[in-house]
């Protein structure tokens, strides 16, 4: 797990995730670590930096987003985008 303070969350649509897994597992994106899932990502086990999307679902405002890793093996994070309905979201 790992968790980065604080966002400004605007029309959150997608959540995308730059990573290197040992073996296929998901990753829940979460504002609080114990809270329900923003997003979930499927992730397939792959050796070189790969990227993975999923939907997302989230309240407008200022939240935290934790990542947790569920599955086996290690995962290695690199980079991860948030996107409104236009793309990217503005930071």
């Amino acid at each position: 797990m790992i968790g980065y303070k604080y966002f400004m969350l605007h029309r959150l649509k997608a959540v995308s995730v730059t990573v290197k897994a040992e073996h296929a597992c998901t990753v829940s994106v979460r504002a609080c670590v114990d809270g329900a899932d923003l997003a979930l990502i499927r992730i397939d086990a792959c050796e070189e930096w790969t990227q993975f999307t999923a939907a997302a679902d989230a309240a407008d405002g200022r939240s935290a987003l934790y990542f947790i890793h569920h599955g086996k093996g290690s995962l290695c994070l690199k980079t991860f985008t948030l996107h409104d309905g236009a793309g990217l979201m503005e930071k």
